[in-house]
């Protein structure tokens, strides 16, 4: 009876294998498989292999309670989860972890579950410029889904808890031309609700003495997008300005990450634009620094497809 020649699933393997090698010898320090990829490589002896690429939180349900955190920040107490997680492999059975917002995790993959290690970990947001600890924090993943749970606390005046417990990821490919397809369009920003913090900026003013006061604002306005090559969208504001956002699954986000628009004799800088959408409903984050030179948060932005 003939014998399956292993020769070509080896060379394959061992392709892989070397491709963050070769990338650390390089000065890279990220390693993205397709979506697919890692678990057949992980299956032969890598785990930490099994997470590489990007995972993006799924598009936030309130009804369903996925992706939305729960805090006791007041007017936060529930806010939806829009960005994403790159991990890199870092040895046989840890990643390092890099979220849209700059922030830097490590992680120790154990069977299906990826946690975090060590436990507790601090990170300085350089986005929105607020400091938050995680003390713990798991994905479990099954092929290009993963289910991740989440506790922290973010430090302000005081400190508030905050956590994840019914999170979904879903692993996306770099180069994503379809991505672009369901956020083309006008979208126009919901109602405000200062309640629940849905649609309200806030600006944080600086007095003469250097007092630092929080202003909140309704986001209002419609957003036209549209396509442009590959993956790449342009997102044209009511103020007349031109973002560029690129695509991946069911999120955009502001590529190159700072961009600035010129206004008269001033100008208005976006730091950070993510952008989730499912169907005809979109959320959305955003900060940046206004014309007056204020730096703004929006964190629960959401808008409907006109």
């Amino acid at each position: 009876m003939p014998t399956a020649n292993p020769q070509p699933m080896l060379r394959r393997f061992s392709a892989v294998l070397l491709i963050p090698l070769i990338l650390a010898a390089a000065g890279l320090t990220s390693v993205a498989l397709e979506p697919g990829a890692a678990a057949e490589v992980a299956d032969h002896g890598a785990p930490a292999m099994k997470y590489v690429g990007r995972w993006n939180y799924d598009h936030p349900n309130r009804t369903t309670g996925t992706n939305i955190a729960e805090s006791d920040l007041p007017g936060r107490e529930s806010v939806p989860q829009v960005g994403d997680l790159v991990l890199a492999a870092d040895g046989a059975d840890h990643l390092i972890g890099r979220t849209n917002v700059g922030c830097t995790w490590r992680f120790r993959a154990t069977g299906q579950m990826l946690e975090l290690d060590p436990a507790r970990q601090v990170c300085h947001n350089p986005t929105s410029r607020v400091t938050y600890t995680i003390n713990s924090w798991t994905l479990d993943v099954r092929g290009d889904h993963a289910v991740e749970r989440l506790s922290a606390t973010s430090h302000h005046e005081r400190d508030y808890s905050f956590k994840v417990e019914n999170g979904a990821r879903t692993r996306v490919q770099e180069y994503d031309p379809k991505a672009t397809a369901p956020l083309a369009g006008a979208w126009t920003y919901d109602p405000a609700d200062p309640t629940s913090g849905i649609n309200i900026r806030t600006t944080v003013a600086i007095s003469p003495d250097g007092t630092q006061t929080r202003e909140p604002s309704p986001e209002q306005g419609t957003i036209t997008i549209r396509t442009e090559y590959g993956n790449r969208l342009t997102a044209v504001t009511d103020n007349g300005c031109t973002w560029s956002l690129v695509a991946r699954g069911n999120l955009a986000m502001l590529d190159p990450a700072i961009q600035s628009c010129t206004l008269g004799d001033s100008s208005l800088t976006m730091r950070s634009w993510d952008i989730s959408t499912a169907g005809e409903h979109q959320a959305s984050t955003m900060t940046g620094t206004d014309e007056r030179g204020r730096n703004f948060t929006l964190s629960i932005g959401s808008l409907h497809k006109d």
